[in-house]
């Protein structure tokens, strides 16, 4: 009988398993570390595309709001008339009476008059359903603000700001667990998603804008340069 002896195959085997392990781990190693960055910037990028669609929905039901309440929104801006029923903030629109819950906001001396989401759902503007805070934990605040140059108040024209706001004076814990962002870049995606209309408040003086309180400076402006506002003629 002839025997046969294979010790030879099976250490090549082995051998082989081995050295394939050993390549698998090397090129996934060598794999997460390439695509982990584009992970986190595909999460960044879609974060930014969640904030833009959301502030274009709650721009649009503002819109929505200011020509279905048009005269009164004037009337409001314009010497205070009803403002407590059609400019207020962080109401709850499940009370009994929303009109005597969350804060009165307008100026007649800027001519403003604010909303939130909150206020949209009361006025049957906006589903109960839709979310109140933005993927930032910020909540949108739409700014009226209604000019004086012309004749009369139903000619003046009205500007429409809309702010991820965290903090309001007199609401108490109006946007828990909400950030500023102070990111340009991320703050310049989202505007720039949005569109024309997008744009930005900056940390400070970027160059093309500045919000510096320290130097009295409030601006925002268009994430594509077409515009640019004072914040502080909007918010007192």
């Amino acid at each position: 009988m002839q025997l046969r002896f294979r010790p030879t195959r099976r250490a090549a085997r082995g051998y082989a398993l081995a050295e394939l392990l050993l390549a698998t781990v090397i090129i996934g190693y060598v794999t997460v570390y390439q695509v982990l960055p584009a992970i986190r910037e595909q999460q960044r990028d879609t974060r930014a595309t969640a904030v833009a669609d959301s502030q274009v929905s709650f721009q649009q039901l503002a819109t929505t709001y200011f020509y279905a309440n048009e005269s009164a929104l004037r009337s409001a801006m314009n010497d205070g008339t009803s403002a407590g029923t059609y400019c207020r903030l962080g109401v709850d629109y499940a009370a009994a009476d929303p009109s005597i819950t969350g804060l009165q906001v307008n100026s007649t001396t800027n001519h403003t008059c604010a909303i939130d989401m909150a206020l949209l759902k009361w006025k049957g503007i906006a589903p109960t359903t839709m979310l109140e805070v933005n993927p930032w934990g910020q909540r949108w605040v739409a700014i009226y603000k209604m000019g004086t140059s012309a004749a009369s108040v139903s000619l003046q024209t009205v500007e429409m700001l809309s702010l991820g706001v965290v903090n309001v004076t007199g609401i108490t814990d109006y946007a828990p667990g909400g950030n500023a962002q102070t990111e340009t870049e991320l703050l310049l995606r989202a505007a720039t998603k949005v569109g024309a209309s997008g744009g930005y408040v900056p940390n400070g003086d970027v160059g093309l804008c500045d919000y510096t309180v320290a130097t009295s400076k409030y601006e925002a402006c268009s994430s594509q340069g077409q515009w640019k506002v004072d914040v502080s003629t909007f918010v007192n």
